[in-house]
């Protein structure tokens, strides 16, 4: 599954994007990577509230249905048609050297993927905490799948009209919220520990729902066609670079220290790694 997803990452949206760049519809990329994250999460949310009852007919069930949904997938898949490209004629390793130093020397590109790994970290590492903290709050076992389903929706639809959100408030007033959300969730849930305290776990999901599809259109603004898939997939890996270094430092502390200490911990980080990439992000625009 790990290697699967290695092979998608930065592959889909950039089939997305150079297709709508061959239709001349590349202004609607932000709407139409809204849907694609409102899909998503609605799936992701189905599975939250299913998975639990298909468990309980089999153990077997919930890895069933799985396979078969990527046999769908696979099969929509092969009616894909790739957009024209013109593609240098040189050697993988050159085009990959070629596509890092062109995202390192980007000064804008560069603060923008550094930005974007700081707010994706902050949420995945969500991922991993946000149970041992419905358990903190006396969350009974069997809600959960519910307060993470509803997590979805809500990231289901802030992403379907994340364009328009965008449209009303502005890119800059939107950048500086997408930290803001995250500091809100990690700060309130550090200090708070009463049995609904779960719903500050859903600044989380705004974020989530808004910083998607609205960074992917400005990556790609940025980022050639010839390169586009090789830049965001170097972009991925960043993001999973950071998961690796901070994830069993986030782990040792909630152990070590406290839990909600490492909220804390986690929102005082955002809002100084994303302050200065912000302040950076538009200096260089």
């Amino acid at each position: 599954m790990a290697i699967g997803w290695s092979f998608e990452s930065g592959t889909s949206e950039s089939l997305i994007y150079d297709s709508l760049i061959q239709s001349k519809n590349v202004k609607d990329f932000k709407k139409i990577q809204g849907v694609k994250f409102f899909l998503t999460n609605l799936m992701i949310a189905i599975s939250f509230l299913l998975g639990g009852f298909l468990f309980k007919i089999d153990v077997r069930l919930p890895y069933i249905m799985t396979a078969i949904m990527i046999f769908i997938a696979l099969i929509i898949a092969s009616t894909f048609e790739e957009p024209k490209r013109t593609l240098p004629k040189k050697s993988h390793f050159i085009h990959i050297k070629e596509s890092i130093k062109f995202l390192f020397t980007h000064d804008y590109l560069r603060s923008l993927v550094l930005f974007s790994v700081v707010i994706t970290t902050a949420v995945v590492l969500s991922y991993f905490l946000n149970q041992p903290y419905f358990r903190l709050i006396g969350l009974p076992v069997e809600m959960f799948g519910v307060v993470l389903g509803i997590s979805s929706i809500l990231i289901a639809i802030i992403s379907k009209y994340a364009y328009k959100i965008e449209g009303r408030l502005g890119e800059k007033t939107l950048m500086y919220l997408f930290p803001i959300l995250i500091i809100l969730s990690y700060g309130l849930m550090g200090i708070f520990s009463f049995n609904f305290a779960f719903i500050f776990y859903y600044f989380l999901s705004f974020s989530d729902g808004l910083n998607r599809p609205i960074l992917s259109d400005y990556f790609n603004k940025h980022i050639k066609s010839y390169n586009r898939a090789t830049v965001l997939s170097v972009k991925s890996a960043l993001t999973n670079l950071s998961f690796i270094i901070f994830a069993p430092v986030a782990g040792y502390l909630s152990d070590t220290i406290s839990l909600q200490t490492t909220f804390i911990i986690i929102a005082i980080s955002v809002l100084i790694l994303a302050l200065i990439l912000l302040v950076n992000i538009f200096k260089k625009r």
